[in-house]
């Protein structure tokens, strides 16, 4: 009994690192292929896309908007710049969008 119980161990384990080794391959896989797709992004037609909607110019001003803030903090704050952060961006965005629309 001992030694099948061994045996269904050494089997788990083996299982258990085969399933982590192929979780690790399709990780990888992915990010490659992820890398991929960002390489053949063409930047022009993404902004044009941005652009064109409610909601892309939306994110394009909360963009703008946090790094005119991150700039004046580092100018003007620089003691305390890395206490202060941006932490409710979807609602940043939510609210523009909702702006523009109005507008």
């Amino acid at each position: 009994l001992q030694q099948e119980e061994e045996k269904h161990h050494k089997l788990t384990n083996k299982m258990q690192r085969k399933n982590e080794s192929s979780d690790v391959m399709l990780a990888q896989f992915l990010q490659e292929e992820e890398d991929e797709i960002c390489r053949k992004a063409d930047p022009t037609k993404e902004q044009h896309a941005m652009n064109s909607s409610s909601s892309g110019k939306a994110v394009v001003a909360v963009q703008r908007i946090i790094q005119l803030v991150e700039d004046v903090k580092k100018q003007h704050f620089p003691t305390l710049a890395q206490y202060i952060d941006a932490v409710a961006i979807d609602d940043m965005v939510y609210l523009a969008e909702k702006l523009l629309d109005q507008q």
